[in-house]
């Protein structure tokens, strides 16, 4: 005998599930992901805004290194409005940071600290090189007198630690660092360092910025210009190649241009490669390449001098083209005597674990027609990664702002731009006045030219753009000055 049930379904609707439910689902989605539901109702739109749900967010942040936390040291203390307009400003940067009809402004800085001061004069600050807000905001890492120091911003005091790589006569070429884990003190440091005559190591050391305590990974000879640490991997560059290293492992793998005039540039972000191909005379392009590919050729090495070498070009075809950069090739009869000089830089996004800010400048010059022709443009695009997806269509690179890099006179070429997640800067010199462009998220900043009050005796400083929105370390011939922005 057959019998027939009626079972009454009815359709479940999200804001009627318990707020302690909703809390777990707010937990696991990203700040896109809360805006999109605080936008469905009334009620949803009352928890997507709440305090808990906030706090949560930058409980996050802070843990990825990026509230400052010689600012805001204690998140709990902060309103639902305060925590809101801090995440806010983490993602497009100060509101005062609006520019004059005639392009240039002056944003208001609410605090400004001198953090390390010096009495040498002249020369002694030849060597005084590199300075960076580490993340986190608490430490400060340069290069002072040829060796790696840190300050300890909070507690205004240098840091009372010593890298224990080399003899006391090898000097500090450059350096990065990241933070290890959860830790707030604990950083990887990855430095180079030239020991006598012509030999270059490299050395990537865990330290213990608090307690002074320090693990060396790795020590090798190199021979690269430029590096950076992403994960567990350290990015060793020069004009055309790159080697990645895998410093848990003590495996690399070396990638360099077979195409005559290409430069190569490369960044590494968890699960897959950035790749720039530039050419004098031809677009450039940007590929991604999943790591697995990567992992394929790391092999075990006794120098980073003997380690094997591939053509990136050969990797191509397992690799995705994701943008082509127009309208930066110089003409074809182009005189190619003068160089070109092009860097990428790829910066977590503070919306998403999985969003990037990608920085790309482009610089090509050469003689065309008896006369000197110059092509410059900085481009800021966002890379998202959907983990979720199995497909080779996870990836979502989007150009957000593109503008020219004015040629006259007064920039200083040498010194490359620095990023953050959500903004860029330059520094320039016009005349007795420091000027800086800012390229950030809203379209009307692209371009503008921040002036700062001139330091007397001193040349314009470097500029460091922290990932804390309106935070800039400026290194200037005597001193270290941290800005914090309205």
């Amino acid at each position: 005998m057959l019998y027939s049930i009626a079972v009454n379904v009815q359709r479940a609707i999200l804001a009627d599930l318990p707020a302690d439910v909703l809390l777990c689902i707010f937990a696991l989605v990203d700040v896109y992901g809360i805006i999109s539901l605080g936008q469905t109702c009334k009620s949803l739109y009352s928890l997507a805004f709440s305090k808990s749900v906030w706090l949560n967010v930058l409980a996050d942040l802070k843990r990825r290194g990026f509230v400052d936390e010689a600012t805001t040291p204690d998140i709990t203390a902060l309103s639902a409005e305060e925590l809101i307009d801090c995440a806010k400003r983490l993602a497009i940067g100060p509101s005062t940071w609006t520019p004059a009809p005639d392009g240039t402004f002056v944003p208001r800085v609410r605090t400004q600290r001198v953090v390390w001061q010096q009495e040498a004069t002249g020369e002694d600050f030849a060597y005084w090189s590199a300075a960076r807000l580490l993340p986190g905001g608490r430490y400060i890492m340069a290069v002072l007198d040829c060796r790696l120091a840190a300050w300890d911003i909070i507690q205004d005091r240098r840091v009372q630690w010593n890298l224990d790589f080399a003899a006391n006569t090898a000097a500090v070429l450059v350096w990065d660092a990241k933070r290890s884990g959860d830790n707030e003190h604990t950083f990887i440091v990855a430095h180079s360092t030239w020991e006598r005559s012509d030999l270059c190591m490299v050395h990537i050391t865990e330290v213990n910025l608090s307690s002074g305590a320090q693990t060396k990974y790795l020590s090798t000879e190199f021979e690269m210009d430029k590096l950076s640490l992403q994960s567990d991997f350290c990015v060793l560059t020069d004009v055309r190649s790159a080697i990645i290293l895998h410093w848990r492992s003590h495996t690399a793998v070396k990638l360099q241009c077979g195409a005559r005039n290409s430069l190569l540039r490369l960044a590494l972000i968890p699960g897959y490669a950035v790749i720039l191909l530039s050419a004098l005379d031809r677009p450039d392009n940007m590929f991604i390449l999943n790591e697995a590919t990567l992992r394929e050729h790391l092999a075990p090495f006794t120098s980073l001098l003997l380690v094997e070498c591939l053509n990136v070009e050969g990797l191509l075809p397992s690799a995705r083209l994701m943008y082509k950069f127009e309208g930066v090739a110089l003409p074809p009869n182009t005189n190619f005597q003068y160089a070109q000089t092009v860097t990428l830089a790829v910066c977590p996004s503070p919306l998403a674990p999985d969003e990037y800010r990608v920085w790309v400048t482009i610089r090509k010059r050469g003689s065309f027609r008896m006369s000197n022709t110059t092509v410059a443009r900085m481009y800021s695009l966002r890379l998202r990664v959907f983990r979720s997806r199995k497909t080779n269509e996870n990836l979502q690179l989007c150009l957000r702002t593109s503008t020219s890099m004015p040629s006259e006179g007064g920039w200083k070429e040498d010194d490359e731009p620095t990023f953050s997640g959500h903004s860029s800067s330059i520094t320039r010199n016009m005349g007795e006045i420091q000027a800086f462009v800012i390229c950030a998220t809203y379209l009307a900043v692209v371009g503008g030219k921040v002036l700062l009050p001139k330091v007397p005796g001193s040349p314009p400083p470097d500029i460091d753009v922290s990932p804390h929105a309106g935070t800039w370390l400026c290194r200037f011939q005597k001193q270290l000055v941290v800005l914090y922005f309205e």
